[in-house]
């Protein structure tokens, strides 16, 4: 699956060449509308975040649904982190046939700093519905994210 992510970055990459200028419309698997100035990278990075994302929930992959945070998420420390990681993995457990599913994504990046934003729906079955109801969420979302030591990492992301 990694090569699948990868193939998808390097196709984004080929077919966006230099910088994106503010309203470009870009050719990305997830039809990200590009606002600002970010380069090539930055919106194959972003693309592929979107496709591992789908991929984690689809596969359950706790490691991957998390890897993309920054150490100063939301305050969170390595206590609270250790806690979110395992309320994931408790959701992951007791939950099957997960969809998440981001639509009208947009990106707007100046420097380093970029915000994405995006419809959302995420749907997911119980193992058991008599402890649990069915989840069925959709609404928008936004990611406030920093590039740090060269990478982007979310400093915040909001539901409403």
């Amino acid at each position: 699956m990694r090569s699948i992510i990868t193939a998808a970055a390097v196709i984004v990459a080929v077919i966006v060449s230099g910088g994106c200028s503010s309203g470009t419309a870009v050719k990305t698997v997830n039809n990200i509308q590009v606002e600002g100035d970010c380069t090539a990278a930055d919106v194959a990075f972003f693309d592929s975040f979107y496709t591992a994302m789908i991929q984690a929930v689809r596969t359950e992959d706790v490691d991957k649904s998390l890897s993309f945070y920054a150490d100063g998420f939301k305050g969170l420390t390595d206590e609270s982190m250790a806690g979110l990681r395992k309320n994931v993995a408790v959701l992951y457990a007791n939950y099957r046939e997960l969809v998440y599913s981001p639509d009208s994504i947009r990106l707007t990046a100046r420097g380093s700093e970029a915000v994405t934003t995006d419809q959302y729906s995420y749907n997911a079955v119980p193992e058991d519905s008599r402890k649990f109801k069915p989840l069925n969420y959709s609404g928008r979302e936004r990611i406030y994210w920093k590039k740090e030591d060269g990478a982007w990492k979310i400093m915040d992301w909001i539901y409403y």
